[in-house]
C-alpha cells in the first residue's frame, strides 16, 4: 500500500523527479559497459583453439579498422588524447559515435541491451548500475542466435562509421524533454521494478549486486517497452553521461 500511496507523489512532485532523474543519468552505465565489450571482444580476438568462432567475434574482427580508425580521430579531436590508453579511446570513441546513430539504430540498442540484462549473470547485470568493469557481457552476447549476434557488433561499427563519415552528432535531450518521458516510463512500471529502482536510488552507496542487478532490469526493461520516443530520448540522454 506504501507503494501505491508514493508513486503519485514522486511522479507530480517536479523537483523529486528532476532529482530522481539526476541520480538515475549519473548512475547508470551502460556507455562503460560497451566500451569493456569492445575491448574484451577485440583482445581475445585470435585466442581461441578448436572452438568455432562466435558470430559477434568474427564480425567484430571484420570491422576492427574501421573501430581503430574512429579510436584515432577521437583522440587527434580529445586534447588530451594523446594521454589516453587503448580503452579509454575506444571508449570515447563508442560514446561519441552512438551520439551520431540514427533512431532506427538506437532503436535497436534498447532492445539489445534490455534483452541482455537477463541473460547476463548478477554480476555482470548489476555493473551496468554499478559502473565496475565486468567482462562477462561478450560471453553473454555469444549465447544469442547468431543474428542477433552480428547485430550487436554492427551497432559498434555504426557508431564508427558515424565518427569517420563525419555524421553530425544528435543534439543531448534537454531536461524538458528527459523529466516527462522518465515520468511515464516509471508510470508504467509493475510495482516490484518501481520498488527495485527506488530501493537503489535511495541506497547507492550500499547496494548489493542483486539489488543493482535488480535496478537496471527495472530501468532497462521498461525503457525498452515504453513508448519508442520516450526509450529514444532517455536512451540520448545516457549516451551524454
Amino acid at each position: 500500500m506504501m507503494l501505491r500511496t508514493s508513486l503519485p507523489k514522486t511522479l507530480s512532485d517536479k523537483s523529486h523527479l528532476r532529482q530522481r532523474c539526476g541520480m538515475i543519468l549519473r548512475t547508470t552505465a551502460f556507455g562503460s559497459a560497451l566500451a569493456v565489450m569492445i575491448v574484451t571482444s577485440l583482445s581475445t580476438a585470435g585466442t581461441r583453439t578448436n572452438t568455432p568462432t562466435p558470430a559477434f567475434q568474427q564480425e567484430m574482427q571484420r570491422n576492427y579498422e574501421d573501430l581503430f580508425k574512429a579510436a584515432i580521430i577521437t583522440g587527434v579531436a580529445d586534447p588530451n588524447g594523446i594521454s589516453m590508453s587503448l580503452e579509454q579511446l575506444l571508449g570515447a570513441a563508442n560514446r561519441n559515435g552512438l551520439r551520431r546513430l540514427n533512431d532506427q539504430w538506437v532503436g535497436e540498442l534498447i532492445q539489445l541491451r534490455a534483452q541482455l540484462i537477463y541473460l547476463a549473470n548478477t554480476r555482470t547485470c548489476a555493473s551496468l548500475w554499478s559502473g565496475s568493469v565486468d567482462r562477462g557481457f561478450v560471453p553473454a552476447i555469444e549465447t544469442l542466435e547468431p543474428q542477433q549476434q552480428r547485430l550487436w557488433a554492427q551497432i559498434f561499427d555504426q557508431a564508427a562509421l558515424a565518427i569517420i563519415n563525419r555524421t553530425p552528432a544528435r543534439p543531448a535531450p534537454t531536461p524538458e524533454q528527459i523529466e516527462p518521458a522518465l515520468a511515464r516510463t516509471m508510470k508504467q512500471m509493475a510495482p516490484p521494478d518501481l520498488e527495485a529502482l527506488n530501493e537503489a536510488l535511495a541506497g547507492s552507496a550500499q547496494l548489493t549486486p542483486d539489488q543493482e542487478c535488480g535496478a537496471a532490469r527495472a530501468l532497462y526493461g521498461n525503457i525498452a517497452r515504453a513508448d519508442r520516443a520516450d526509450a529514444l530520448t532517455l536512451t540520448r540522454a545516457m549516451f551524454y553521461q
